[in-house]
């Protein structure tokens, strides 16, 4: 039976460990921002809706509740021809903006909205992303959205997400009803 070179083993042992400790976590992978989100450098309906979410949240007042605590705000999200948002495209929304928000997705508006309560709110105190048509991905993408808070609280944006180096950058202008 050959011998063993305990010592040339802990040197590798202790080579491969302090290797390892040198490692701070401030590495960033390949393939991520320096935020660690994955590096997107073409805009897919995922990317494009992830987006929308975050400007969404990033744009408006908190949503607190009655003891004045923040709380998630809640999104509703269904497509403007009434057709099914892929299911994929869902859970990698759902999953990418778990900690900025409820997002609910919707194959009808009457899932999102109370029609039975005067003006017809959305449920949860929530507002609905009326997504229109998506375009093929590409580094840049431009779409509508009709958000809708209330039979006296709607507003249709044209908006527009670009991949960038830090990931995306979303910008919505108010459209006016054609």
């Amino acid at each position: 039976m050959p011998r063993v070179n305990r010592a040339g083993i802990l040197i590798v042992l202790t080579a491969l460990l302090v290797g390892g400790a040198c490692n701070d976590g401030t590495a960033v992978p390949q393939d991520t921002s320096p935020n660690g989100e994955p590096v997107v450098t073409e805009i897919g309906p995922a990317d494009a809706l992830t987006g929308l979410v975050r400007w969404y949240v990033a744009e408006t007042e908190p949503v607190v509740d009655d003891a004045g605590d923040p709380v998630l705000p809640v999104i509703y999200m269904a497509s403007e021809s009434g057709e099914t948002i892929a299911v994929g495209v869902q859970a990698a929304v759902a999953e990418r903006t778990a900690d900025d928000a409820v997002v609910r997705f919707a194959d009808d508006r009457s899932e999102a909205v109370d029609d039975d309560l005067d003006g017809s709110p959305v449920k949860d105190d929530g507002v609905l992303m009326l997504v229109g048509e998506m375009p093929e991905p590409a580094p840049s993408v431009t779409f509508p959205v009709t958000l809708y808070r209330s039979a006296d609280d709607e507003q249709t944006l044209g908006v527009d997400v670009t991949a960038t180096d830090t990931g995306v950058e979303v910008t919505a202008m108010p459209t006016t009803p054609s």
